[in-house]
């Protein structure tokens, strides 16, 4: 190993003594990585693969090629079956045999096979699907197939290396540790101290809450800021851990102390709070939640449910939006103005909805025109959001309806008489403290 790094060390460091730093860096850390090698490994590694029956091969002369089917009958005597493959490399027996002779004196490696089974998408036929077979070359020049690998624990979120992205290995390791637990904030939103600013009397559907995370038309950055809140996770000054800071609200007028609820219930906020919902009943068409705190926070309208997906959705850019101009009056001096925020929702909540509806397009763009053509998006997907944008049945044209277009439409004309009669006087900056 040690002759392996210095060799492979980077060309400018060849004689000089920055070579045998790098060698000594990486030798280092050998013994770990040797350590973590499964016996598995190391047996695969060093265990000579002899050919059974249904096996692929690929036989090399020194001037040609090609692949052969090994097949074994009930007395051991062996035949193997010359294959030609078709432009996707699938094989296909040409009814010749290999000589014994010919075999001897070539080279044989087993063959990389890559074996995958149509998913619905590939084949409109209600048939049941044959298992498509693949060649790629010798095991020892071609990257194995993905399919079929498996983590040491059985997992059946992971049968193939493309599921190994990170959210599944977090899923797979974390999984032992947590099974059975809940997560913290849901205590402690229910604790009942009552300094310490919670909902105790609350009864929060968790489970709905948790399944609700990540919409088509908000996505985890655009519900950042809602998910941390969520969590428990949103900076508010009581939190400081310089208790010499000010703890009061930074919204000028209000003097009560700033906490996580208290940023969704502050007077001063009101305003902006009452744009959010009057959108979500005029336009989406959702009637008023019980509460408007818990309609927040929780994305709770009744006692057991949640308000629609477009409603929690814009709920979610509403107080992303929000937060971005709240925290802004401590960190750069800036006075909070309820129309710009407002408009700043209804333009990113506009960009998340036309995503959506782009994406549907696509979907029908790829398909018209092949053997896919009966599985465009159905009338389901285009009326998903159907109070939002207006998606064609024919060629899926997409418009925003005229209630979403108009809001926008009046929010920018009110933004400029807003800003030449002053900005808002509901923001603190002086009880910030320096930036």
């Amino acid at each position: 190993m040690e002759v392996y790094t210095l060799t492979h060390a980077p060309l400018n460091t060849i004689g000089t003594g920055a070579q045998r730093a790098f060698s000594d860096k990486l030798m280092a850390t050998w013994p770990l990585i040797r350590a973590a090698i499964s016996p598995e490994i190391v047996h695969a590694a060093t265990s000579k693969d002899v050919p059974v029956h249904g096996d692929f091969l690929l036989l090399e002369r020194p001037n040609y090629s090609y692949y052969v089917l090994l097949k074994t009958d009930a007395h051991g005597n062996k035949t193997y079956h010359k294959l030609w493959l078709d432009a996707r490399n699938s094989p296909h027996d040409t009814g010749d045999t290999v000589s014994h002779h010919i075999i001897a004196r070539a080279t044989i490696t087993q063959a990389a096979v890559w074996r995958t089974i149509p998913t619905d998408d590939d084949d409109d036929d209600a048939q049941p699907k044959a298992v498509d077979i693949r060649l790629g070359g010798s095991v020892t020049q071609t990257f194995p197939s993905p399919n079929g690998w498996t983590t040491h624990t059985p997992d059946d979120g992971i049968t193939s290396l493309t599921h190994l992205n990170i959210s599944n290995i977090t899923k797979h390791f974390t999984t032992p540790h947590i099974r059975g637990l809940r997560p913290n904030c849901e205590a402690e939103w229910a604790n009942p101290d009552a300094n310490l600013h919670r909902l105790p009397h609350t009864r929060v559907p968790w489970d709905k809450v948790w399944e609700s995370l990540g919409t088509p038309i908000s996505d985890a950055t655009e519900e950042r800021h809602w998910r941390k809140l969520l969590h428990r996770g949103t900076f508010v000054r009581n939190k400081q851990s310089d208790r010499s800071k000010p703890t009061v609200c930074r919204m000028i007028g209000c003097h009560k102390e700033e906490s996580m609820l208290h940023i969704v219930q502050c007077q001063k906020l009101k305003p902006f709070w009452d744009l959010v919902f009057n959108f979500i009943t005029n336009v989406i068409g959702d009637p008023p939640p019980a509460r408007r705190t818990e309609a927040i926070i929780f994305n709770m309208w009744t006692r057991d449910d949640l308000g629609s997906e477009s409603a929690c959705a814009f709920l979610r850019h509403a107080f992303g939006c929000f937060y971005n101009a709240f925290s802004k009056v401590d960190l750069e001096l800036k006075l909070f103005s309820t129309p710009l925020v407002f408009l700043k929702t209804l333009l990113s909540f506009r960009s998340a909805v036309l995503r959506f509806a782009q994406t549907i397009r696509i979907l029908y763009l790829q398909r018209r025109y092949t053997t896919l053509r009966l599985k465009l998006p159905p009338q389901e997907s285009r009326d998903r959001f159907k109070s939002l944008v207006v998606i064609q049945e024919t060629f899926y044209d997409f418009k925003l309806t005229a209630a979403f277009t108009q809001a926008i439409s009046y929010q920018e004309a009110a933004l400029p008489r807003h800003q030449a009669q002053g900005q808002d006087a509901n923001a603190n900056p002086g009880a910030a403290g320096p930036p």
